[in-house]
């Protein structure tokens, strides 16, 4: 049976409210934020802040093709790749291809090898089928039948998209393909939040701030080839994604309206089957290409067929707000501010609600680890760009990756493993700082 859905009542979903439970009052969410205020800096937390200088000089033009250019922001010691992608679906993926050739297929045959290591890894709680196909076909029978699953339920721009990216880098449409299909087999920890209104800077003017830490290992070679890649399609919103060269599905990103972040949920139980639906990294993109409102994209996720067992986070510029999703097959369960996470009460002791604030660690839920919390107590009322880029080195999440989206400002910090060693993981590493609105219309 599917679980009730629970919804904010002033959240113009224009779905009835679903839950008949008493959250707490209004004066014992400002008495929590008084108490945040006065909480000492004293953490137990693993990790120590990142005092790197943030790195705010524009990206610097490498080379243009039809329909993109390829910008590189940094310096020799750490940087990322900016590419600005203009078009239809096929243009997109061609330019995409074609300005990043010679790296996607060395990342590919690269990350080919890893996957074998990483789907042997996960085979105790595979379905039996994929067992099954992995010992009579191996790595590419698998990827194969999880292509052929999702396909019914992919947006054919992905499809456009993809062929265009093959043609480009000189790939076979199938290689490409299999490559965008691991999200659907591989775990990853890691954590989000978003923080408004009480819980931000002044200097956010009550706005909404957003943190998506992506938590998957340094060992991965899709550490050496991380990308910004920016999207100004002919259809839907400009929007961008911290991705890498050749991978088009969102796991990171966010428009001027939107932000999405991501996290397992899952346990450590076998899955039974496979489900069959749309890919969630094409979901996730999907809400940053056309949704313009929390209404539009919680919908979306409602509506849709969905294949894995995830906590999503989407924030929204026009709302000034975020929330948190279960988000599983038979399971669309919403979080805010105001709803104990996880499981709705009690709300664990290491898990305080604050005011203003949605919030979920890199660990296994429920969390009993008190390091996020903690920060987000010391920083309440004060909680911006810095403050979170604090958290995420205290916490020790965002290994391969991590952004923070700042729409208030028109900003977003991005930070990536380094490429070289010994690998300083991304939260240890320094920030770049984008204006966002000035990569949504920038011109070719």
């Amino acid at each position: 049976p599917f679980p009730t859905l629970f919804f904010q009542t002033g959240l113009l979903l224009g779905i009835a409210e679903k839950t008949t439970r008493i959250m707490p009052s209004i004066f014992a969410l400002l008495a929590i934020g008084a108490l945040c205020a006065t909480v000492a800096a004293d953490y137990n937390c693993s990790g120590k802040p990142n005092t790197k200088p943030v790195w705010t000089a524009a990206p610097v033009l490498v080379r243009k093709v039809t329909n993109g250019a390829y910008y590189v922001s940094g310096d020799a010691t750490q940087n990322i790749s900016v590419v600005h992608l203009y078009g239809s679906a096929y243009e997109l993926g061609y330019a995409h291809g074609s300005l990043l050739k010679d790296d996607i297929q060395v990342m590919y045959k690269n990350f080919f090898a890893y996957l074998d290591g990483e789907i042997e890894s996960a085979v105790p709680w595979l379905p039996k089928k994929i067992r099954e196909i992995l010992e009579t076909k191996g790595v590419d029978g698998v990827l194969d039948y999880v292509y052929n699953l999702t396909l019914p339920y992919t947006v054919p721009h992905f499809i456009e998209e993809l062929h265009g990216l093959a043609d480009g880098a000189g790939l076979p449409y199938e290689t490409v393909a299999r490559v965008h299909m691991f999200p659907e087999l591989i775990r990853a920890a890691c954590s989000m939040l978003g923080a408004w209104g009480p819980a931000t800077s002044s200097s956010l003017n009550g706005g909404l701030i957003q943190l998506r830490a992506l938590d998957w290992g340094t060992d991965n070679p899709m550490r050496l080839a991380p990308a910004l890649l920016v999207y100004h399609p002919t259809d839907g919103n400009a929007f961008a994604i911290l991705s890498w060269k050749g991978f088009v599905g969102a796991l990171t990103g966010t428009s001027h309206h939107m932000g999405i972040s991501e996290k397992k949920w899952y346990t450590d139980a076998p899955l039974e089957v496979l489900p069959q639906g749309v890919p969630w990294h094409y979901l996730l993109r999907d809400i940053l290409q056309f949704d313009l409102s929390l209404e539009s994209a919680l919908s979306r996720i409602i509506q849709a067929r969905k294949t894995a067992a995830i906590f999503v986070g989407v924030g929204s510029l026009t709302d000034g707000q975020f929330r948190a999703v279960e988000y599983g097959t038979n399971t669309a369960t919403v979080f805010n501010d105001s709803t104990p996470f996880p499981g709705f009460a009690p709300t664990p002791a290491a898990h305080p609600m604050m005011r203003g604030v949605v919030y979920i660690d890199k660990y296994l839920q429920p969390s009993d680890h008190p390091c996020m919390a903690q920060v987000l107590q010391a920083h309440y009322g004060a909680i911006d760009g810095p403050a979170l880029i604090e958290l995420v080195s205290r916490l020790g999440t965002g290994d391969i990756h991590l952004a923070i989206y700042d729409f208030a400002n028109s900003a977003m910090y991005a930070s990536v493993a380094s490429i070289q060693t010994p690998v300083l993981n991304a939260y240890e590493n320094r920030f770049f700082k984008f204006d966002t609105a000035a990569l949504f219309s920038q011109t070719l």
